[in-house]
């Protein structure tokens, strides 16, 4: 239409157009469909910011809703009051909800022996909405005593769990059976204790209450139009007193050698919500010391041992043994056996030939060293030697050199004649 509109203005005053630019009279109606369509844009941005404003408003409404149900539910049974505006909340339960919105509440009550419960709707709207939010809910006096669920909304079946860990690593894996409806499900609200502490969307949730302490859990089941179902079954979890045991218990090293030998040991107290009183040390199956560090050094000689540790906690209880650890020989460098010699040749042209037995032990020999009168004659990597002397009376012994660099004690030391 706005086309239609240019081509008709434009039309009629073309004569008046100059050979280059615009006329007065098309930049005028240029202007005029800018305008329009600024006028548009306004309009489609008004309704759109309206539109928002007035999904918060909603959102808001429904928190607020929810922060009331959650204040319901936290309260005595006896203490919501069955009257349409006032159940309770002078009750020292504080209003929690921003100023603005007016909240009312309806309340019925289903009394059938054991089966009563209270269904309570919060309704809450403010001058920015035409249409109030309302969330109901049932509130039961004792667990276990829920009617029957209301047909259409059943409740989460097959309740169960599994207690793991301890103390700030608990966790309570809690899984069911979604109720067998054709409805939609929002959500699973999990109760521990009567009261709210989470929600799921799948049938699996996994609590961590950061004690040991007896817990009871059930889960409702929450349908699209916030219609809370009765309670599943309820399951009580029980954490079984873990006294933990040290961790990481170490060879840290061995002090000394030959029967003055010590071995090093350390681990470390592992995180546990009870109080530790002492260590205890074990060699070989008996006990043979306490103490309050995280270390102890133990004289073994030229024996070898198995170490583990425990923990004594308060109120008698000891703990299971730590890891085990068990120490080794002490690595000793052995000399050659049994050097001997020979003499050959007469005055100027005697020879004296060595002949030794490599040591009893399977590190790597690199060389042997053969020393005369206490200095240092030469290397070998065979088990003999032989050399001409002048005279007699020369002593003689042989080294091992290993692996490493370590040079062993003398041998035996023989001396010529």
């Amino acid at each position: 239409m706005l086309k239609r509109l240019y081509n008709l203005i434009h039309k009629k005053y073309k004569k008046y157009r100059c050979c280059n630019g615009f006329t007065l009279v098309e930049v005028l109606i240029a202007m005029f469909l800018i305008a329009l369509m600024a006028v548009g844009l306004i309009q489609g941005t008004t309704i759109a910011i309206n539109t928002i404003g007035k999904n918060k408003e909603k959102t808001r409404a429904i928190a607020v809703a929810n922060e009331k149900i959650e204040l319901l539910k936290a309260m005595n049974y006896e203490e919501i009051e069955m009257t349409a505006e006032n159940p309770g909340w002078e009750m020292a339960y504080p209003e929690l909800s921003k100023t603005g919105y007016n909240i009312y509440y309806y309340s019925t009550w289903a009394d059938d022996e054991e089966n009563s419960y209270k269904q309570i709707m919060v309704s809450v709207i403010n001058s920015n909405m035409s249409v109030p939010v309302e969330v109901v809910t049932r509130i039961y006096p004792t667990l276990g005593s829920a009617p029957e669920a209301e047909p259409g909304y059943p409740a989460p079946t097959d309740l169960d769990f599994d207690d793991s860990g301890y103390g700030a690593n608990r966790e309570i894996r809690l899984s069911w059976i979604a109720p067998d409806t054709e409805r939609v499900i929002d959500r699973y609200n999990i109760y521990r204790d009567g009261g709210l502490i989470g929600s799921a969307f799948t049938e699996m949730y996994i609590d961590s209450p950061g004690d040991d302490n007896e817990y009871i859990f059930y889960i409702t089941a929450v349908y699209d139009d916030d219609t809370e179902s009765d309670p599943s079954n309820s399951v009580t979890t029980s954490a079984e007193p873990y006294y933990v045991p040290p961790q990481n218990l170490t060879i840290d090293n061995y002090i000394g050698s030959g029967s003055n030998r010590e071995v090093l040991l350390s681990w470390s107290t592992p995180d546990t919500p009870y109080t530790v009183i002492e260590h205890r040390v074990y060699r070989d199956g008996s006990f043979i010391e306490s103490t309050d560090n995280e270390f102890y050094q133990d004289l073994i000689g030229n024996g070898n041992f198995t170490y583990y540790v425990t923990i004594y906690y308060e109120g008698g209880m000891e703990s299971d043994p730590s890891n085990s650890v068990t120490t080794e020989p002490e690595l000793t460098y052995p000399p050659t056996q049994n050097l001997s010699y020979t003499i050959t040749g007469t005055n100027n042209q005697r020879w004296v030939h060595l002949l030794w037995e490599p040591p009893d032990s399977s590190l790597t020999i690199i060389e042997y060293r053969v020393y005369r009168d206490g200095g240092y004659r030469t290397n070998t990597t065979v088990t003999n030697f032989e050399e001409r002397i002048r005279r007699n009376n020369y002593t003689y012994y042989i080294t091992v050199l290993y692996e490493g660099g370590i040079e062993s004690d003398p041998s035996n030391s023989i001396t010529t004649e």
